[in-house]
């Protein structure tokens, strides 16, 4: 199902520049000079880079509990001294990206488009694939589609 909404959050390329920029600034480079690093080393060494689907679910479940415990305690106080004092505002910790998830979800996406819905997205880039706020990935820029028909 197509919807037209508005979708809030980022786009992955957004996103990776952001990533890009953050390494540099802590490891005192330039963008270019960390591009350059990355793409001097073989493929094993860059795969060990990036968490695994299991750590990075685990460090979620982790930021969870620490912000359900806070947020318990403010309700509490809320509830009780917050009605004469200061209300603590809730949290919501920001998670990281699962890169695993991401792609997983890309690709069952686009494998139903083609092989079960008979179509496909020509413009398919990271600027076109949102990081939605709640998580869930958005598809946009669905101007250029071409049908498969049966042989194909």
């Amino acid at each position: 199902v197509f919807a037209m909404e508005r979708l809030r959050g980022r786009a992955v390329d957004e996103w990776a520049a952001d990533q890009m920029a953050e390494i540099a600034a802590r490891e005192g480079l330039s963008i270019d000079e960390v591009m350059s690093r990355l793409r001097a080393m073989p493929l094993s060494d860059l795969e060990r880079m990036v968490p695994s689907d299991t750590a990075i679910r685990a460090y979620g479940f982790i930021v969870d509990v620490r912000d359900w415990i806070r947020n318990t305690v403010a309700l509490s106080y809320n509830w009780t001294l917050g009605w004469v004092g200061t209300p603590i505002p809730l949290v919501r910790s920001p998670r990281p990206v699962n890169v695993h998830q991401v792609v997983a979800e890309l690709f069952r996406v686009q494998a139903r488009c083609i092989f079960e819905e008979g179509f496909f997205n020509c413009d398919p880039h990271a600027g076109n694939v949102l990081l939605l706020e709640d998580g869930r990935l958005g598809l946009i820029d669905w101007g250029q589609v071409a049908r498969l028909n049966g042989p194909q």
